[in-house]
């Protein structure tokens, strides 16, 4: 992303059609450039379901522009205003971008495969009961997403590789 963009002054005066479509931009972008780096993970379901790159970053993106039922503002604002800790440079305004079109890329990912393959739904949902019934939580190391007790706060000694399984 480049340093020419004002982030804080572009959340500051969303209230001009302009600098929303710019928002929306530069999401798409994140959103794409997230799909593309982790486009192996997600093969899959762009050959089953005909979909390209582009247009799940769009799907992806959409709901955090849409107003919510009590017309309150837009979601992204919500959640830029209730960030902590509290947004105040440019580098914590760019992590927070990256940090919540990430997660609502993922978001979109598992509600493809969840569409596609009813049983991965059905293992999905197990393994999340399971994780908020039995003390543990999710957390991203390098890209990758681990289980770890609600004890721990980051992963601190070595991780067992992909190809041990």
């Amino acid at each position: 992303m480049g340093k020419n963009i004002n982030l804080l002054g572009l959340f500051s005066q969303l209230d001009c059609q302009s600098s929303i479509s710019r928002l929306v931009e530069i999401t798409y972008k994140i959103a794409l450039a997230h799909l593309r780096y982790n486009h192996r993970k997600f093969s899959k379901i762009f050959l089953i379901e005909e979909l390209t790159q582009e247009s799940v970053a769009v799907s992806a993106i959409t709901p955090l522009f849409c107003k919510d039922s009590a017309e309150q503002g837009l979601p992204i604002i919500k959640e830029f205003n209730s960030w902590q800790p509290p947004i105040k440079t440019e580098d914590d305004a760019l992590y927070f971008l990256n940090k919540i079109i990430a997660g609502r890329v993922e978001q979109h990912i598992s509600h493809l495969f969840k569409e596609q393959d009813p049983f991965f739904a059905k293992i999905l949902d197990s393994v999340n009961y399971l994780i908020k019934k039995g003390g543990y939580k999710k957390v991203s190391y390098f890209g990758k997403r681990y289980i770890v007790q609600s004890t721990y706060d980051e992963i601190k000694s070595k991780v067992i590789g992909q190809d041990s399984f």
